[in-house]
């Protein structure tokens, strides 16, 4: 919502945002760590109801590392450990730009990651799964219909991608301005969160990205990454199921 391109971008920005790591207890901290929630999990950053950040990290017996980028084109690496009850233990990063970002956040035991963070005084939540898998809510055909969704980066068009959605599901393939062909699925949950739970190219690169539906328009708004770039997509249902209901 791809595993190992995926990990390796989102690692960078959720090793920034998740708190402060005592040098003196991490080897501590570390026989603590939990490996049931071993994985990789995919993440967004939002404020205010918008979309300001993807990630994703990969957790090994009970440890874990990974990657974050913004909007501002900040890349943040993060690493720590998981303890037990999910309770997520991170370093303190800065990026590249001299950013701080802190977080603290928890793994639930459906393997929902929830939490906060405070980044240049700007406060918000941060949400995920593993593998970007569906957990408290469930793809709805309450938005099923076909859509055009254009990918922008720098205000140019790098890609349209035309998906149609059956049960709240979809699966197409997209080719990009650069010529290359990437298979595409996800799903539309009921509180209209888009999420490309695959965006993986023929040559095993892969993309994040998750946006949202507006319950009423139907407009889709949203934000990817591709390498340590961010871009954004916004698209309209050519025809759909709630236009005849």
């Amino acid at each position: 919502m791809r595993t190992q391109v995926f990990a390796f971008g989102w690692i960078v920005l959720l090793l920034f945002l998740f708190g402060t790591f005592s040098p003196d207890s991490d080897q501590m901290i570390c026989q603590r760590a939990d490996s049931s929630y071993d994985g990789v999990y995919a993440m967004t950053f939002e404020r205010e109801g918008e979309l300001k950040a993807l990630g994703q990290f990969q957790i090994q017996e009970g440890q874990f590392s990974g990657a974050v980028y913004n909007k501002s084109q900040d890349a943040f690496q993060i690493s720590g450990y998981v303890l037990e009850g999910g309770e997520l233990k991170y370093q303190k990063l800065t990026s590249i730009s001299g950013k701080t970002l802190t977080a603290q956040g928890r793994i639930d035991e459906n393997f929902y990651l929830a939490g906060s963070y405070e980044l240049e005084r700007e406060k918000g939540i941060f949400l995920g799964s593993l593998e970007n898998q569906p957990t408290y809510n469930q793809p709805s055909k309450q938005y099923d219909g076909t859509y055009t969704l254009q990918f922008r980066r720098e205000g140019n068009i790098k890609a349209t991608l035309k998906a149609e959605v059956k049960n709240g599901r979809f699966a197409e393939s997209i080719v990009n301005t650069d010529n290359q062909e990437f298979e595409v699925s996800g799903y539309i949950l009921e509180d209209g969160t888009l999420v490309f739970q695959s965006l993986e190219s023929k040559t095993g690169f892969q993309v994040l990205a998750q946006g949202n539906v507006d319950v009423r328009s139907k407009k889709i708004t949203g934000i990817y990454q591709i390498e340590t770039i961010v871009g954004v997509f916004s698209g309209y249902p050519q025809s759909a199921s709630y236009l005849t209901n």
